[in-house]
């Protein structure tokens, strides 16, 4: 039995985090949320009956915790990280700050998640969640054939940005309806009923960081932030050294853990990550 920190409690993806240690009854002996000073004291849901009390990040001492699930921002991960780690504890990043470092193991399970026998780092990071599902889609078609060229088009939703950004979006949401003015704080054309091919912060290339972030496999493309709330697109268009049976491509997605593919009559093949509509 291990004991967890959950980092950034209060936030969506935190949340999402609680829900899944309990609902997978993780043998965890005890979990502890972590959030900031202003969220002290107030509390979470921990499954269906039980609450766990915020306690501040900034006063936490990581000693005796084994593993820390972080989800409060690069900011947050660049100053606390290490200090869990140097607690002995394995932190596993949920933000952007250590996916490009070169001593800190970026890790899909499904892909490789042998790296993490041989990894000295106790901190692991993950990539975004648009390319998580993009590497499991590639390393399985890699399998049939060598990609030649990948061309991907990410659609990111508005969850990306984190709480205000929904909360922007409902806001917009209703305002358009109403016949209202539109606001506009997070995002720098409105959001709602659009989308714009602006993630991140760009760089003096031209690349946003969130393009930077889905690199993985030196394979990248365009990513469109749009209006839904929650749900994560991306369409791959793949070119193999030689040719593959459609039937033969679609039982091979089929294979993949935590996911569900659907073949459509025009030669696409929809493949939908588990719990997803």
């Amino acid at each position: 039995m291990v004991k967890v920190a959950v980092v950034g409690a209060t936030g969506a993806v935190g949340r999402e985090m609680l829900k899944t240690l309990s609902e997978r009854n993780f043998p965890a002996k005890q979990v502890v949320a972590l959030a900031s000073e202003q969220s002290s004291g107030k509390q979470v849901s921990f499954g269906e009956e039980k609450l766990l009390t915020i306690q501040p990040l900034t006063h936490y001492d990581f000693h005796g915790t084994d593993i820390a699930l972080f989800s409060a921002g690069s900011q947050r991960s660049k100053e606390f990280a290490p200090k869990a780690a140097a607690a002995g504890c394995y932190v596993v990043d949920n933000s952007s700050y250590f996916r490009m470092h070169q001593d800190v193991t970026l890790i899909v399970p499904e892909v490789n998640g042998n790296n993490l026998q041989s990894t000295q780092s106790k901190i692991i990071a993950n990539p975004n969640c648009v390319a998580i599902p993009l590497v499991m889609v590639l390393k399985a078609l890699e399998s049939l054939a060598s990609i030649e060229r990948a061309v991907v088009s990410t659609y990111q939703s508005v969850s990306g940005k984190g709480r205000k950004a929904m909360d922007e979006l409902f806001r917009q949401t209703k305002a358009v309806m109403v016949g209202d003015a539109i606001a506009k704080e997070e995002f720098p054309k409105q959001i709602a009923f659009n989308l714009f091919p602006h993630i991140d912060t760009f760089r003096e290339d031209g690349i946003t960081f969130e393009e930077i972030g889905a690199i993985l496999s030196r394979r990248y493309g365009v990513p469109v932030r749009f209006e839904n709330e929650a749900l994560k697109k991306c369409k791959i268009r793949a070119s193999f050294s030689g040719t593959e049976p459609l039937d033969h491509v679609a039982s091979v997605l089929s294979a993949i853990r935590n996911g569900s593919f659907e073949q459509i009559t025009d030669g696409t093949i929809v493949f939908t990550g588990e719990g997803c509509n």
